[in-house]
Protein backbone atom coordinates (compact mmCIF):
# COMPACT_ATOMS: atom_id res chain seq x y z
CA UNK A 1 0.00 0.00 0.00
CA UNK A 2 1.39 3.32 -0.35
CA UNK A 3 0.46 6.61 1.19
CA UNK A 4 0.93 10.20 0.08
CA UNK A 5 -0.46 14.04 1.31
CA UNK A 6 -3.94 14.85 0.33
CA UNK A 7 -2.76 17.39 -2.12
CA UNK A 8 -0.37 15.49 -4.22
CA UNK A 9 -3.33 13.24 -4.91
CA UNK A 10 -5.29 15.62 -7.56
CA UNK A 11 -1.67 15.95 -9.05
CA UNK A 12 -0.84 11.89 -9.57
CA UNK A 13 -4.69 11.94 -11.02
CA UNK A 14 -4.19 14.25 -13.56
CA UNK A 15 -1.11 12.93 -14.83
CA UNK A 16 -2.73 9.26 -14.82
CA UNK A 17 -0.82 8.22 -11.71
CA UNK A 18 -3.61 6.58 -10.32
CA UNK A 19 -7.08 6.16 -11.13
CA UNK A 20 -9.05 7.36 -8.54
CA UNK A 21 -8.75 8.11 -4.39
CA UNK A 22 -11.78 7.31 -2.42
CA UNK A 23 -13.53 9.92 -0.28
CA UNK A 24 -16.11 10.05 2.11
CA UNK A 25 -19.93 10.69 1.20
CA UNK A 26 -19.29 13.63 3.46
CA UNK A 27 -15.99 14.70 1.77
CA UNK A 28 -16.38 14.43 -1.91
CA UNK A 29 -19.02 16.95 -3.15
CA UNK A 30 -17.63 20.11 -0.98
CA UNK A 31 -14.55 19.09 -1.96
CA UNK A 32 -14.77 18.50 -6.01
CA UNK A 33 -16.19 22.22 -5.62
CA UNK A 34 -13.25 23.39 -4.47
CA UNK A 35 -10.89 21.65 -6.60
CA UNK A 36 -12.16 20.98 -9.86
CA UNK A 37 -11.01 24.38 -11.79
CA UNK A 38 -7.76 23.12 -11.54
CA UNK A 39 -8.01 19.62 -12.21
CA UNK A 40 -9.97 19.24 -15.39
CA UNK A 41 -10.12 15.40 -15.21
CA UNK A 42 -11.78 15.33 -11.67
CA UNK A 43 -14.93 13.68 -11.77
CA UNK A 44 -16.99 12.00 -9.12
CA UNK A 45 -17.91 7.98 -9.83
CA UNK A 46 -21.78 7.63 -10.11
CA UNK A 47 -22.29 4.24 -10.12
CA UNK A 48 -20.01 2.49 -6.86
CA UNK A 49 -19.13 2.98 -3.27
CA UNK A 50 -16.96 1.47 -1.24
CA UNK A 51 -18.11 0.80 2.64
CA UNK A 52 -15.87 0.13 5.27
CA UNK A 53 -16.02 0.34 8.95
CA UNK A 54 -15.18 3.83 10.19
CA UNK A 55 -16.19 5.23 13.80
CA UNK A 56 -16.51 8.75 14.98
CA UNK A 57 -16.49 8.69 18.56
CA UNK A 58 -17.03 11.28 21.42
CA UNK A 59 -14.15 11.67 23.67
CA UNK A 60 -14.83 12.77 27.32
CA UNK A 61 -12.48 13.50 30.26
CA UNK A 62 -11.82 10.33 32.58
CA UNK A 63 -13.43 12.43 35.38
CA UNK A 64 -16.44 13.29 34.27
CA UNK A 65 -18.63 10.53 34.04
CA UNK A 66 -21.70 12.03 34.59
CA UNK A 67 -20.78 13.76 30.84
CA UNK A 68 -20.13 10.28 29.50
CA UNK A 69 -23.44 8.96 30.46
CA UNK A 70 -25.45 11.76 30.05
CA UNK A 71 -24.02 11.51 26.02
CA UNK A 72 -24.17 7.73 26.13
CA UNK A 73 -27.58 7.40 27.44
CA UNK A 74 -29.16 10.06 25.04
CA UNK A 75 -27.50 8.94 22.51
CA UNK A 76 -28.93 5.20 23.22
CA UNK A 77 -32.22 6.61 23.88
CA UNK A 78 -32.33 8.84 20.76
CA UNK A 79 -31.63 6.11 18.53
CA UNK A 80 -34.24 3.86 20.17
CA UNK A 81 -36.91 6.31 20.08
CA UNK A 82 -36.07 7.03 15.90
CA UNK A 83 -35.33 10.70 16.72
CA UNK A 84 -31.72 10.15 15.97
CA UNK A 85 -32.57 9.20 12.84
CA UNK A 86 -34.96 12.00 11.81
CA UNK A 87 -32.49 14.71 12.94
CA UNK A 88 -29.81 12.64 10.64
CA UNK A 89 -32.17 12.49 7.48
CA UNK A 90 -33.46 15.85 8.09
CA UNK A 91 -30.14 17.89 9.26
CA UNK A 92 -29.80 20.64 6.35
CA UNK A 93 -25.55 18.61 5.85
CA UNK A 94 -26.75 14.97 5.99
CA UNK A 95 -29.90 15.52 3.92
CA UNK A 96 -27.94 17.01 1.16
CA UNK A 97 -25.54 14.97 1.32
CA UNK A 98 -27.09 11.88 0.86
CA UNK A 99 -29.30 13.50 -1.59
CA UNK A 100 -26.73 13.76 -3.89
CA UNK A 101 -24.29 10.75 -3.18
CA UNK A 102 -27.77 8.57 -3.95
CA UNK A 103 -26.10 5.70 -1.98
CA UNK A 104 -29.36 3.29 -2.58
CA UNK A 105 -28.34 3.43 -5.91
CA UNK A 106 -25.27 2.60 -6.32
CA UNK A 107 -23.49 -0.93 -6.27
CA UNK A 108 -22.07 -1.92 -3.42
CA UNK A 109 -18.34 -3.02 -2.58
CA UNK A 110 -17.43 -3.69 1.32
CA UNK A 111 -13.94 -3.98 2.64
CA UNK A 112 -12.71 -4.56 5.77
CA UNK A 113 -10.91 -1.78 8.04
CA UNK A 114 -7.64 -3.57 9.24
CA UNK A 115 -7.29 -0.63 11.73
CA UNK A 116 -10.72 -1.12 13.89
CA UNK A 117 -10.23 -2.82 16.55
CA UNK A 118 -12.28 -5.67 18.14
CA UNK A 119 -14.03 -3.58 20.57
CA UNK A 120 -15.26 -0.77 17.90
CA UNK A 121 -15.72 -4.06 15.93
CA UNK A 122 -18.20 -5.14 18.32
CA UNK A 123 -20.45 -2.22 18.64
CA UNK A 124 -24.27 -3.68 17.28
CA UNK A 125 -24.73 -3.58 14.08
CA UNK A 126 -28.06 -0.80 14.16
CA UNK A 127 -25.43 1.74 15.34
CA UNK A 128 -23.60 1.59 11.90
CA UNK A 129 -24.92 3.64 9.05
CA UNK A 130 -26.88 1.71 6.35
CA UNK A 131 -28.42 3.49 3.54
CA UNK A 132 -31.81 2.47 4.56
CA UNK A 133 -31.42 5.30 7.33
CA UNK A 134 -32.54 7.32 4.22
CA UNK A 135 -35.65 5.70 4.13
CA UNK A 136 -39.45 7.24 5.52
CA UNK A 137 -39.46 3.75 7.40
CA UNK A 138 -37.29 1.70 9.00
CA UNK A 139 -38.03 -2.10 10.13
Amino acid sequence: MHTTKYQLLFGLLNKGRIDYFPRGASEIFDEYERFKADNAQLAIEQDLVLVYPFASFFFVSKENQLLHDAIYSGLVKTHKDGSFLAFFRTHPTTADVLSKAKLEQRHRIDISNPSMTEETLAIPKQYWFSPEWQLEKID
